[in-house]
């Protein structure tokens, strides 16, 4: 596993032994970071599910300002650490935050322009997190929310709060990028 392009390009990622850690493949890496563009320059961002941390470093890697990463799994959050010292990343450009994304989704009130996705496949809270990132606002009105989940676990697509930008299948994987509805609103 590598960080695909950018600042970090071709810095070796470890993923460790737990078998529980799915992470996300070059491929898919490549096309969300393609569909985003330049969009993630200079951005503050939001890695929920981190684990390895290698989708929230590949936004880093490509110019992201700040990244926060959420990830409940204390092993997970100590190879994500030595993943960042890998890439020998700033102390000042990240935040790790060992805490269940739902609580943390409920309990906080700063937004972001791009949030990072990537839950455990069978994972069964999934609409609800989406419903209450929307709720709180925790994406911000031009922000971007992008959805690594299995076809299997799919989503609501069109609600009051948000509405499926566009989405991408690779296998049994899904990539889906949501949006605010009222982000025109001023």
């Amino acid at each position: 596993m590598r960080i695909v392009a950018g600042r970090y390009k071709g810095k070796k990622l470890v993923a460790g032994n737990d078998l529980a850690i799915r992470p996300i493949t070059a491929k898919i890496k490549e096309s969300v970071f393609s569909t985003l563009g330049d969009f993630v320059a200079d951005k503050s961002v939001l890695d929920l599910f981190s684990g390895s941390g290698s989708f929230g470093l590949e936004a880093l890697s490509r110019g992201a300002a700040f990244i926060t990463f959420v990830e409940q799994s204390r092993s997970s959050t100590r190879i994500l650490l030595k993943n960042i010292q890998t890439c020998q990343i700033a102390h000042d450009k990240f935040e790790i935050l060992t805490a269940d994304v739902i609580q943390f989704i409920n309990a906080h009130s700063q937004s972001y322009k791009l949030i990072l996705m990537d839950p455990p496949f069978n994972f069964l809270l999934l609409q609800n997190i989406i419903d209450n990132i929307f709720t709180n606002k925790i994406l911000s009105r031009s922000g971007i929310l992008v959805l690594h989940h299995e076809v299997s676990n799919p989503i609501i697509t069109d609600s009051r709060i948000y509405e499926l930008y566009k989405q991408k299948k690779f296998g049994r994987n899904t990539v889906s990028y949501i949006l605010r509805k009222d982000r025109n609103v001023e």
